[in-house]
C-alpha cells in the first residue's frame, strides 16, 4: 500500500507542481516584458523575479522531499528484513552453541544428553508433521489463549463491515477451569469479559459428564457444586454481564464417543474470522484426551479444525440452553442454591 502511494499519487502531485511553476514563470516573464518601464518600477521588476526564484526553489524542495521520503520508506523495509535475518541467525547460533556443549560434555553425561536431544527432535518432528503442538504447559497454554483473543479483538476492530469474527467454544469443567481463585483463570475470565464487552459473539457448548450430572443431583453442598453454581451465575445466566454470549448444554452420553475423543476433546477455545479462517486451542491434547486437567494444545491442521467445527455445530443444534438443561436435570437442592445467588430458572 505504501509503495503504491509513492509511485502513484505523489508523482502526480509533483507533476502538477512543476506545471504550476512553468505557468507561473511564463506569466511573470510576460508581466515583466509587457509593462513599460514607466509603469513598473525597478522594485516591482525585482519583486517579480524574486517570486519566480522562490517558486522554483519551493518546487525543487517539494520534489526532493518526496524523493527522500520514498528512500526512507524503502530503507525502513530493508531494516525490517534485516531484523528478521538477524533473528534467524541468532537462532542458528544458539542451536550451534547447544551442539558445541553436547560435543564437549562429560563423557559419562553425553549419552543422556544425546538421548534427551533425540527425544526433543522426535517431539518437534511430530509437532510439525501432525500440525499441532501436543500438550502445552500452563505457562504456554494461557498465553496462547490470550494471543488468539487479542488477534480476534484486533481483527474485529479493523473490520469495516457488519460480519465479524466470533468465538466457538466448548467446556466440560476440567480441574481449575472456571476457578476464579486461580491467577490464570481469573485473568482469562477478565479477557473473556473484554471480548464480550467489545461485542464479540461467543457460542459455548457445555458438556455435562456423568460426574457433573451427579453434582446437579446432590443433596449436600460441595466445593464442586459451589464452583458450578458460581460459574453459571457469572458466565451463563441471563443476568450475567456476558450479554453477547450464548451457552448451550448437552450430556456427554449424547455424543459419539469416537468423534468426541478424536476430534473435539473435552473442551476448547476457537475463533472464526470473517475471511473463513478457523483457529482452535484445545483444553486437552488429543494425546491426553481423557485427562481431567488442562493440558492444552494449539491445533493448526486446517482440515481437522474444520471437521471439529462441523461436529461442534451439529452438537450445538442438538443442545439446549444451559439454564433449561440445569432446570431439567437438577434436583430441588441445586435449584435452591442457584436461586440464592440470583439465577432465574
Amino acid at each position: 500500500m505504501g509503495e503504491k502511494t509513492i509511485t502513484g499519487s505523489k508523482p502526480r502531485i509533483l507533476l502538477w507542481a512543476l506545471i504550476f511553476n512553468i505557468v507561473l514563470t511564463i506569466g511573470l516573464s510576460l508581466l515583466n516584458a509587457f509593462f513599460p518601464d514607466e509603469q513598473l518600477s525597478m522594485g516591482g521588476r525585482l519583486a517579480i523575479s524574486t517570486a519566480n526564484i522562490v517558486a522554483v526553489i519551493a518546487t525543487l524542495q517539494f520534489g526532493l522531499a518526496l524523493h527522500f521520503e520514498s528512500i526512507n520508506k524503502s530503507q525502513l523495509v530493508n531494516k525490517e528484513e534485516l531484523k528478521l535475518q538477524v533473528k534467524s541467525l541468532e537462532k542458528l547460533l544458539r542451536i550451534e552453541e547447544i551442539h558445541r556443549k553436547i560435543l564437549t560434555a562429560d563423557e559419562h553425561l553425553r549419552p543422556y544428553v544425546e538421548s534427551m536431544l533425540q527425544t526433543s527432535i522426535k517431539s518437534i518432528a511430530k509437532c510439525v508433521d501432525d500440525k499441532r503442538t501436543g500438550a502445552l504447559s500452563i505457562e504456554e497454554y494461557y498465553p496462547a489463549l490470550h494471543n488468539l483473543a487479542d488477534e480476534l479483538l484486533s481483527h474485529n476492530a479493523n473490520t469495516g463491515h457488519s460480519l465479524k469474527g466470533f468465538i466457538w467454544a466448548q467446556t466440560s469443567f476440567l480441574d481449575i477451569e472456571w476457578d476464579m481463585n486461580t491467577m490464570y483463570e481469573k485473568r482469562w475470565g477478565e479477557k473473556l469479559s473484554i471480548l464480550d464487552k467489545n461485542g464479540i459473539i461467543t457460542k459455548r457448548l457445555c458438556i455435562f459428564t456423568h460426574d457433573l450430572i451427579n453434582t446437579l443431583k446432590q443433596s449436600e453442598f460441595s466445593e464442586r457444586m459451589g464452583l458450578l453454581v458460581s460459574t453459571i451465575k457469572a458466565y451463563f445466566a441471563e443476568t450475567s454481564e456476558f450479554q453477547n454470549t450464548t451457552t448451550l448444554a448437552i450430556r456427554e452420553t449424547d455424543l459419539d464417543n469416537t468423534i468426541y475423543k478424536k476430534t473435539l476433546g473435552p473442551g476448547f477455545f476457537g475463533a472464526w474470522f470473517d475471511d473463513e479462517r478457523l483457529r482452535l486451542i484445545r483444553d486437552v491434547s488429543l494425546d491426553e484426551v481423557t485427562s481431567k486437567t488442562l493440558l492444552g494444545e494449539v491445533d493448526c491442521d486446517e482440515d481437522r479444525v474444520k471437521n471439529a467445527y462441523r461436529y461442534w455445530s451439529i452438537y450445538c443444534s442438538n443442545a439446549t440452553p444451559i439454564i433449561e438443561f440445569v432446570r431439567n436435570h437438577s434436583n430441588d437442592f441445586f435449584k435452591t442454591e442457584l436461586v440464592k445467588v440470583g439465577v432465574v430458572l
